[in-house]
């Protein structure tokens, strides 16, 4: 029969309490020459339009050679999925995509 373990000797109780859903901040790590793989939403979830979308595409194609080794981007109605390898600092990489282009979406749809 299996069972959680129970306090430890230290008085840590090690039992693991299921949760339906959970968010976590883990640190940021960057490994050199291998693939990230990097998710990002927009603000309150809100639905991009096509016009939009391009814009958020294009920004990856420019960084793609430059910042980062593009593999692959899905660009969703209100999220985008990346895999690529950093050719910087991940936290530039990241700074990459809240510049400019952020802000042109921003003030066309009248959020900032």
């Amino acid at each position: 029969m299996s069972h959680l373990p129970g306090p430890t000797q230290s008085g840590i109780d090690l039992r693991v309490v299921p949760q339906p859903f959970y968010r976590r901040n883990l640190p940021h790590l960057q490994r050199d020459c291998k693939p990230h793989f990097l998710t990002f939403c927009t603000y309150q979830r809100w639905t991009l339009p096509d016009w939009a979308r391009t814009v958020v595409m294009e920004s990856c194609f420019r960084a793609n050679t430059w910042t980062i080794d593009l593999r692959v981007v899905v660009v969703m109605p209100d999220h985008v999925h990346m895999i690529f390898t950093p050719l910087i600092d991940i936290d530039e990489v990241r700074g990459v995509f809240a510049g400019a282009d952020h802000e042109k979406v921003s003030k066309e749809l009248q959020r900032i």
